[in-house]
């Protein structure tokens, strides 16, 4: 089976920011086909977040890329409390990014654990002072992987180092 990747705001981000290496070409024509066979997701509020007036449009006009959140959502914010920063005043695209694997996982595997969908996000763990959950650690509490682009590319052999 092969894994299904779905996006962080982080990872276009950081596209945006890579831009003299990338030069808006070949790794978001490679994106695009990724995302045409439904192997490259960004949730609905994750794309909402972008802001980049170059780039946005050029997502935007690619509703293959977009991911619609499920029940799978509520499951998580329930399960994980600690995981909705209530302190943040616009919508957050972090717990719909971990549903959004989960919701891949339910539908190829049955179980929420395990299974071909992966977040991609540059975002580290919760620090021991944070009383809140990153992304990471909420993958890790279903058992989904979560990797950086880096380690998508390497996977997919897009990068070999």
């Amino acid at each position: 089976m092969n894994n299904i990747y779905v996006l962080d705001n982080n990872v276009l981000i950081f596209l945006q920011w890579c831009d003299p290496h990338f030069q808006f070409g070949p790794i978001y024509e490679w994106l695009n086909g990724m995302a045409q066979q439904r192997r490259v997701r960004i949730p609905e509020v994750v794309l909402g977040e972008f802001k980049n007036h170059e780039r946005k449009p050029w997502f935007d006009s690619r509703p293959h890329f977009c991911m619609h959140h499920d029940e799978c959502l509520f499951e998580l914010v329930n399960a994980l409390p600690d995981f909705v920063d209530p302190s943040k005043t616009s919508e957050d695209g972090d717990q719909p990014l971990v549903a959004a694997a989960m919701s891949i996982n339910r539908e190829l595997t049955g179980t929420f654990a395990s299974g071909p969908g992966i977040v991609v996000s540059h975002e580290q763990r919760k620090k021991p002072t944070s009383p809140y959950l990153r992304v990471p650690d909420a993958c890790d509490h279903y058992q989904s992987r979560c990797v950086d682009f880096f380690e998508m590319l390497r996977t997919e052999g897009v990068l070999s180092i």
